[in-house]
């Protein structure tokens, strides 16, 4: 396991946000957390299930492919209940693999209407 490159201090305030995420949104836009934050958001979004949000708003965190390996994870869960999620400003379309995960997953996702991946350099 590669340890993460955020601090113990950031991971707290992304499991707070989703956590107390009680209004449906968690916001994580402009944060410039890097891919291994990324990562973690999703895969801590996916451990939420119901009782996570049904709005991410992850615009410029500075992610690319683990972090849209994590989106899809999340999307293809059964149990996802994410109906908004924006990527804007991220780095996604850099890595062919994560932006292609991420379109299978569609195929996959029931909940999700609306997807914001503009400026990921697709």
């Amino acid at each position: 396991s590669v340890a993460p490159s955020f601090s113990e201090k950031e991971k707290k305030e992304i499991d707070d946000i989703v956590r107390t995420s009680s209004d449906g949104e968690a916001v994580f836009s402009d944060r410039f957390l890097g891919d291994h934050a990324g990562r973690y958001i999703f895969q801590q979004l996916k451990k939420a299930d119901a009782q996570g949000p049904t709005t991410v708003d992850a615009k410029g965190c500075y992610m690319g492919l683990e972090s849209g390996l994590a989106v899809a994870e999340l999307l293809k869960s059964p149990t996802c209940k994410l109906e908004k999620l924006s990527l804007e400003w991220n780095s996604f379309g850099s890595f062919e693999n994560g932006i292609t995960e991420i379109a299978t997953s569609l195929a996959l996702n029931g909940s999700l209407t609306s997807l914001d991946l503009r400026n990921n350099n697709i």
